[in-house]
C-alpha cells in the first residue's frame, strides 16, 4: 500500500506535466505544420492533419528575404549585447554580493526592477540619443539598449550566485598571497561558471526575441529576423505560410543554443537550492572548514615555510569536509623536517 501511493502520485504528476506541455507546445506545432501546408489547406474548416506537404512557402521566403543577412543581424545583436552585459554585470554582481551593507539585497532587486521597465517608456529617449550621436540605424543602437537592460538582469542573477559562495574560499586565497583581483578571477569566477552560462543564455533569448527596439532603431540593412516576421502581415490578410516558414529560421538557432547550454543551465538552480537547504549545517561546515584551514596555515608556518603552497591549500580544501583538525595537524607534523 505504501508503494502504491507514491506510484499513483508520480503518475498524476507526469500526466499533469504532459497536459501542460501539450497546451504550451500546441501553438508551436500548429505554426510548424502551417509552414508545410498549401494555402487552401491552411484555412480549411475543420482543420485537418491530412494534407499534401509543400515547400512553396520556404521557396517564397528564400526568394523575397535575404535570410543570411537577417540571421547575421540577429546573431550580431544577440551576441554583442550578451557579451557587453556580462562584461558589466558580472563584476557589478560580485561587488554587490561582497558589499558590507544591508542595502545590498535592496539594490539587487532595484536592478531587477530596471529590467521590468516597459520598452515603450525608454524607446523615444533612446531613439533621440542614438540619432544625436549618429548610431541610429546601426547594430550598435540595439546592442547598447539591450545591454543596458540585460546588464541589470545579470547583476541581479550574479549577485545571488556570488552571495551563495562561502567567503572562506576567497579568504583562503588571500591568505595564500593572492590579490583581490586574482581572488575574483581564480577563485570566485570559476565557481559561478554555471551562473554565467545561465545569464548568457537568458540574455541571448531576450536580445534574439526583441522586436520593438530593433524595429525602430535599425534600417533595412540591419534589421534582424524578428522584425522580418512583420512582413507576413499584409494590409488585408496575414500570410500564415510565410510566417510559419520564417518562424523556422527564427526559432531553430535559439533552440540549438538553448540545447547546447542546457547541461550548464539546469544544474545552476539545483546547486543553489541544495546549498540553501543545508541551513545551519552549511554554516557549521563553513566554520569547521575555516578552522581547519587556519590550523594548517599555522602548521605550515611553523615548518619554516614563508608562504602556504597552492598545492597544500588545494589539498586542504579537498579534505576539509572529511578530516578533522587533528588529522590536518598530523599530516603537517609528518611533513615537518
Amino acid at each position: 500500500m505504501s508503494r502504491a501511493i507514491p506510484t499513483q502520485r508520480m503518475l498524476i504528476e507526469r500526466a499533469t506535466l504532459l497536459v501542460i506541455l501539450v497546451i504550451f507546445l500546441a501553438p508551436v506545432g500548429w505554426l510548424i505544420v502551417t509552414a508545410y501546408k498549401p494555402a487552401r489547406d491552411i484555412f480549411s474548416f475543420p482543420p485537418s492533419l491530412a494534407f499534401t506537404p509543400t515547400l512553396a512557402n520556404f521557396r517564397g521566403v528564400f526568394h523575397y528575404f535575404d535570410l543570411a543577412r537577417l540571421v547575421e543581424s540577429s546573431l550580431i545583436i544577440s551576441v554583442g549585447s550578451t557579451m557587453l552585459s556580462l562584461l558589466i554585470g558580472i563584476p557589478a554582481g560580485y561587488a554587490l554580493a561582497r558589499a558590507r551593507t544591508r542595502l545590498a539585497i535592496v539594490i539587487a532587486y532595484f536592478f531587477l526592477a530596471v529590467r521590468t521597465v516597459p520598452p515603450v517608456a525608454t524607446l523615444i529617449p533612446f531613439y533621440l540619443m542614438m540619432r544625436d550621436i549618429g548610431l541610429l540605424g546601426t547594430w550598435w543602437a540595439v546592442v547598447l539598449i539591450n545591454a543596458t537592460l540585460n546588464s541589470a538582469f545579470v547583476v541581479w542573477m550574479m549577485f545571488s550566485y556570488f552571495r551563495s559562495l562561502p567567503k572562506e574560499l576567497e579568504e583562503a586565497a588571500l591568505t595564500d598571497g593572492c590579490t583581490l583581483v586574482g581572488t575574483f578571477f581564480r577563485v570566485a569566477l570559476p565557481l559561478v561558471v554555471p551562473g554565467i552560462v545561465a545569464s548568457a543564455l537568458l540574455c541571448v533569448m531576450f536580445s534574439w526575441n526583441d522586436f520593438i527596439y530593433s524595429a525602430f532603431l535599425t534600417r533595412s540593412e540591419t534589421k534582424p529576423i524578428s522584425v522580418a516576421l512583420l512582413a507576413a502581415y499584409g494590409t488585408k490578410d496575414i500570410n500564415w505560410g510565410t510566417l510559419g516558414a520564417l518562424a523556422h529560421f527564427s526559432t531553430i538557432p535559439i533552440v540549438l543554443i538553448a540545447l547546447l547550454l542546457n547541461r550548464y543551465f539546469v544544474p545552476v538552480y539545483v546547486s543553489n537550492e541544495d546549498y540553501r537547504d543545508k541551513g545551519s549545517a552549511a554554516a557549521e561546515e563553513k566554520k569547521e572548514y575555516r578552522r581547519i584551514y587556519l590550523e594548517a596555515t599555522e602548521c605550515q608556518r611553523e615548518c619554516g615555510l614563508q608562504r602556504i603552497g597552492s598545492i597544500v591549500a588545494q589539498a586542504v580544501l579537498r579534505v576539509c569536509r572529511r578530516r578533522s583538525g587533528s588529522a590536518a595537524s598530523e599530516r603537517c607534523n609528518r611533513e615537518r623536517p
